[in-house]
């Protein structure tokens, strides 16, 4: 133990380990901007740390400096404030610590950053900075994506196989060669392989994309988008086709969108479809908890017509350690019936859920919605009467509570309610699982589940049991399963006979950036024998 403690002695009077404070003075929707002293001990790439019940935890990621700032950006883990107190570690030599002096105070002759927070880097004062610092740029590239191939196979003793192939790919490639540009896109294509004859206007291939946008940002606070994409500021409205536009202005930010909604069944693009609307929010300042609102104003419209007109508000809040919440609701202010419009308000849309993590071993959960079915007018311009006559709405609530006493156990328990005032569509689940990891003796971890469903006509009991191991570290695992599913139509006096689920499932890393997925279950239920088999290969980049 002496001789430890002489070891760290030695090595602390060779090569010491100090820390700076610094102080975030503005956030944006993506960056970060940290106050130092002095930033001659920061490098691009170092990790920030902020205290957390007493422990210092990585934040930020530095992408940018000046010589008295920093540009960086949050890790997921991490949700940073103004005015949080940053700290950046750093180990120092002792042929280092001569010239220490001398860059602290030539930095403490630069000029300060005005009050009210950090301006965009490209426009700060460059007094005191170095060529290298100079040349570095505003933004930095990040790019990353997937690409991945899977099969799905049904080989049944009773009717005709079936087969079928997806293709994906995910690409985000975040200012590209260190420019303002940045490019989004995420797509699926499917292949069903159909044995006999088809029936008619039955589609075998289907090519979706989902998100496919390029971004422009002018600077921090400013951005531009034009292509497909859902917009988090808007998030029920959907994919956007068209452009999108947001300024920040510190604590508040606007916005504003004009495109078209895709086409409902193929989710391709339809110029008869126009939308447009605009949005403002606010983001809480200071230490206190983190908190954002956002209100906004849409029109959508079909053939030139109005279809839907429509405001919403989306709040998120952190009432106190450990309590989040977030309420969201939509208020339709447009009607028209019989060739006549009218304004009269009418609630299509609220939710609400709170998630309260009372400690590290106990965490709750409550949500409830409440929604009418939206109306388009001049889509379903048939239906539209028989709707608003039976305007019921359906109701949705949810609690749930989960208890982790120690790492290597956790269990938790569920129950959600859907009903509506017609007593249609009623429904109650009950959820409940246990996992277990590191078993004494044999390792790997369990995991039990069960569920109960009660619908008007249906009532379900599933049970499942898995257990999960790894082959070869950190390079591939496998997972044994067993699900026993047993279900009853209440018109119908006697009960289904329950069926059996054998499956094994392994993931094997083949090198750094790829894997391999592979599936094989065993159905049994009367004597039919059904077996499934799926393949998945990914590459990462």
């Amino acid at each position: 133990m002496l001789s430890f403690f002489v070891i760290i002695m030695t090595v602390q009077a060779q090569s010491g380990e100090e820390t700076e404070e610094g102080k975030i003075t503005f956030l944006t929707s993506e960056n970060v901007y940290v106050h130092f002293p002095g930033t001659a001990n920061i490098r691009i790439g170092d990790t920030l740390l902020r205290e957390e019940a007493g422990r210092l935890m990585p934040c930020l990621i530095v992408t940018q400096k000046s010589s008295r700032s920093c540009v960086s950006y949050p890790l997921p883990s991490c949700s940073p404030r103004k005015g949080d107190k940053i700290i950046h570690r750093y180990t120092v030599s002792q042929s280092e610590e001569a010239g220490k002096e001398k860059d602290t105070k030539a930095d403490s002759s630069e000029t300060k950053p005005k009050p009210g927070g950090m301006k965009p880097m490209d426009k700060m004062p460059v007094k005191g900075r170095t060529e290298e610092e100079k040349e570095k740029p505003y933004f930095t590239e990040r790019i990353r994506g997937r690409v991945s191939l899977a099969s799905y196979s049904n080989i049944s003793s009773s009717i005709n196989d079936g087969h079928r192939a997806m293709a994906r790919f995910y690409l985000s490639a975040r200012h590209i060669n260190n420019s303002r540009w940045s490019v989004e896109s995420y797509a699926a294509y499917l292949q069903n392989f159909v044995q006999g004859e088809r029936p008619q206007g039955y589609r075998a291939s289907f090519m979706r994309v989902y998100d496919m946008a390029v971004r422009y940002d002018a600077d921090s606070s400013f951005s531009l988008l034009i292509g497909r994409k859902i917009n988090r500021r808007m998030s029920s409205l959907g994919a956007i086709d068209g452009l999108q536009a947001e300024k920040h202005f510190g604590r508040i930010y606007t916005g504003a969108i004009v495109g078209f909604r895709p086409d409902i069944n193929n989710y391709g693009f339809d110029s008869r479809l126009l939308q447009y609307g605009a949005y403002a929010g606010m983001i809480s300042p200071g230490h206190g908890p983190r908190n954002e609102t956002t209100l906004g104003v849409l029109e959508q419209r079909n053939g030139g017509h109005i279809d839907r007109r429509y405001a919403y508000l989306q709040h998120s809040a952190t009432l106190m350690k450990g309590l989040h919440l977030f309420s969201s609701a939509e208020l339709d202010f447009y009607s028209s019936l019989n060739g006549v419009t009218s304004s009269t308000p009418r609630l299509t849309n609220f939710y609400l859920s709170m998630r309260y993590r009372i400690n590290r071993k106990w965490s709750a959960n409550i949500s409830y919605d409440a929604r009418k079915r939206v109306i388009f007018y001049e889509s379903i311009k048939s239906e539209v009467e028989r709707l608003l006559d039976n305007d019921i709405s359906r109701n949705g609530l949810r609690v749930g509570a989960r208890f982790s006493p120690n790492r290597k156990t956790s269990t938790g328990l569920s129950y959600s309610k859907r009903f509506q005032a017609d007593g249609l569509n009623r429904s109650d689940n009950v959820n409940a699982y246990l996992r277990l990891s590191d078993l004494p003796g044999i390792g790997g971890s369990l995991y039990l589940a069960y569920n109960f469903n009660q619908s008007a006509y249906l009532r379900s009991n599933i049970g499942s049991i898995r257990f999960s191991h790894s082959i070869v570290k950190n390079k591939a695992n496998a997972s044994f399963y067993y699900r026993y599913v047993n279900y009853k139509y209440l018109s119908f006096e006697r009960s289904n006979p329950g069926q059996h689920y054998i499956g094994v499932q392994t993931n094997t890393k083949l090198s750094g950036s790829l894997s391999l997925g592979l599936l094989g279950e065993l159905s049994l239920r009367q004597g039919q024998n059904n077996v499934r088999v799926n393949t998945r290969l990914i590459k990462r980049f």
